[in-house]
């Protein structure tokens, strides 16, 4: 896509930490494909509202938030949002953390020790992908 337009991105960023938010931020303003929109939630609650008046296209979700535990707010940002890949991150190190978020429906889990902007790009590049092939297999006739 050599010298086109950028894509708008629509991501919710559900981070309660100020330093994380500032770091993932930062890395998606390096995604030169996209002219990333990104609007804050700092818990599961606020998120919901956030679901409810805005579309979003990717929903980067903290595992551990002061309300709950992101991986259960991934079903309810599907049922809501159904076009939203969901991309689950945490800064636990036990690996099953990651399963719990792909578990319910994140298309993909990072660990925020292991991120880098070139992950962090990957893995919403696959996300994005991954979560368009699904809807459309969805959608498919029987």
């Amino acid at each position: 896509r050599a010298n086109a337009e950028p894509w708008n991105l629509r991501v919710l960023v559900l981070e309660d930490s100020g330093s994380d938010y500032y770091w993932i931020s930062s890395m998606l303003t390096r995604l030169d494909e996209y002219d990333v929109r990104p609007a804050r939630a700092i818990t599961i609650a606020e998120a919901a509202e956030l679901t409810a008046t805005q579309v979003f296209d990717l929903a980067l979700i903290d595992y551990r938030l002061p309300d709950g535990f992101g991986d259960a707010f991934v079903a309810t940002l599907h049922t809501h949002q159904p076009n939203c890949a969901a991309v689950m991150l945490s800064g636990d190190k036990m690996p099953e953390v990651s399963l719990f978020g792909l578990n319910g429906g994140a298309e993909a889990a990072i660990a925020k020790d292991d991120c880098n902007p070139t992950l962090m790009e990957t893995t919403i590049r696959f996300a994005l992908r991954n979560h368009a092939n699904q809807e459309r297999l969805r959608q498919a006739p029987n």
